[in-house]
């Protein structure tokens, strides 16, 4: 039956926490964006726009598989962020 057959996708342990599965293609492809995202981030909250703390607030979207990729962000962004003073300003909303 086809129906059950789109349903079942390859899914793999999600690196951070061994406790959770992903979507294999989803994972991989946010995992070969990571890096140019993390800099891009970093390169945004480095500028003359962020000074004085003005950037308090990263909002985190997509739709779609952009959504997929964003949920991926989204826990990327709290992974990096859990050590640090940050982590207590953090809200999910």
């Amino acid at each position: 039956m086809k129906i059950k057959r789109d349903f079942d996708f390859p899914k793999i342990d999600y690196p951070p926490h061994q406790a959770a599965q992903v979507h294999q293609g989803f994972y991989y492809s946010y995992f070969y964006m990571r890096d140019r995202m993390r800099k891009l981030v970093n390169v945004a909250l480095d500028s003359k726009h962020c000074a004085n703390d003005r950037c308090d607030t990263i909002i985190v979207c997509g739709h779609s598989f952009g959504a997929a990729l964003s949920v991926f962000q989204a826990l990327d962004f709290t992974c990096l962020l859990y050590t640090s003073d940050a982590a207590d300003d953090m809200q999910c909303v």
